[in-house]
């Protein structure tokens, strides 16, 4: 692997985690790298190039121009062709570098989105990015690498900003004038959206760094730390593949399945719900008038449970518990929503463990009440419980100061 090729497979297991990405896939021949990265997340796929040639000036400008878009771009993109017409051929994939195999989502229900990454033009030249009218094939250089996956790195903002420029170009058929930063900076700061009628967009080339240096920027950036706690949240349950969990999941069938659909779930929450979630989480385990809270994601069909107890406290039966709370709360909310359960210590300084619990039932039974209802009258659960509405701005305004 190249230098500018663990670059960008870092920047991917960074933003959309290490369960979803595979760095240099197995193609059809045994051996041969199918691309240099592939995030598979729900019935979405994302296809990623990467070419680095050091563009080099000719006599004739137009002949080098003409080399480097062949050595780079059109290279890159029979690659990329060349592996969706064979995933779209095989049901899973296996990393040339290491024994991991990824399950590929059924056939009829798969998006593409195919990225080049080619470096080494440094804006020196006009580049040419095929689009046709079913397919649209995103261009990232050197400028924009970091831009992209620093801003948009949760795999839910990203796929988001994928489908709205791919709508906007198939739909539209529309030339934009601009550097990829610069339009990032406008659909961010257009509530995540492209004008549905134009001519033609032009950006200037300061779009972004202007943007950069707005109060309600920096305000972002430091209200945005908290969600870390958030990826870190989901990279320790991955990394951890605590055996405990498995308790948890003889509820529901002997498998890991059920900890892999809890994750998703985490990991579909884009950057600003994990900021919103994670401060509730702060804010609930600082309060030690009450074990547990409930919160619903922006998603709408997410609640979460939080339960904390005493390090001393029986992990089974803080499990026990958790599973009933989602109960009373799948029973509470009275439709299908999913309920993820996350337990942990009431003291973080001593050490911690979690327990994550994917809870969701479509048919709910009147038997499934009576359990609920009991569980609140005999284990005194969500007995005096009381809601809340939170509210929060993604770009906060700066506070006047007097």
């Amino acid at each position: 692997m190249t230098p500018s090729e663990l670059a960008v497979v870092t920047l991917c297991k960074k933003a959309f985690l290490s369960l979803w990405t595979m760095a240099n896939p197995v193609g059809k021949e045994p051996g041969k790298e199918l691309c240099d990265a592939l995030i598979v997340f729900g019935n979405e796929i994302i296809i990623i190039s990467v070419k680095e040639i050091i563009y080099k000036e000719t006599e004739d400008i137009l002949t080098g121009w003409d080399r480097w878009n062949k050595a780079a771009i059109d290279k890159s993109v029979k690659q990329l062709k060349g592996a969706k017409r064979y995933l779209d051929s095989i049901s899973k994939i296996k990393s040339k570098e290491h024994d991991v195999i990824f399950e590929l989502p059924k056939r009829d229900i798969r998006k593409y989105h195919l990225i080049t990454i080619s470096l080494g033009a440094k804006r020196e030249i006009p580049v040419n990015v095929p689009i046709t009218d079913d397919e649209v094939i995103h261009f990232i250089d050197d400028f924009s690498l970091e831009t992209i996956f620093s801003e948009l790195d949760t795999v839910s903002d990203f796929i988001e900003y994928l489908h709205k420029k791919e709508e906007l170009f198939i739909s539209s058929k529309r030339a934009y004038v601009g550097a990829e930063e610069d339009l990032l900076a406008y659909y961010l700061w257009n509530n995540r959206s492209f004008p549905e009628k134009f001519d033609l967009m032009i950006f200037m080339d300061d779009i972004w760094e202007n943007i950069r240096k707005r109060p309600e920027y920096i305000q972002k950036k430091a209200a945005d730390k908290i969600s870390l706690f958030w990826d870190n949240l989901i990279e320790e349950c991955i990394n951890m593949r605590d055996p405990s969990l498995r308790n948890i999941l003889g509820f529901f069938d002997e498998s890991n399945e059920n900890t892999e659909h809890a994750l998703r779930v985490l990991a579909k929450e884009c950057r600003f719900s994990r900021r919103v979630l994670s401060q509730e989480f702060y804010d609930f385990h600082k309060d030690k008038t009450i074990s547990s809270r409930a919160v619903q994601s922006y998603s709408k069909d997410v609640f979460y449970v939080f339960l904390k107890k005493k390090t001393s406290y029986d992990r089974h039966a803080r499990q026990i518990e958790l599973l009933a709370r989602c109960m009373i709360i799948r029973d509470k909310v009275n439709y299908n929503a999913v309920i993820i359960g996350i337990a942990t210590e009431d003291n973080f300084e001593i050490g911690h463990s979690f327990d994550l619990l994917y809870y969701e039932k479509e048919n709910w039974t009147e038997a499934d009440r009576k359990m609920a209802r009991s569980a609140i009258d005999d284990l005194h659960l969500f007995r005096s419980s009381r809601s809340s509405i939170v509210h929060a701005d993604e770009y906060p305004e700066q506070k006047a100061t007097t």
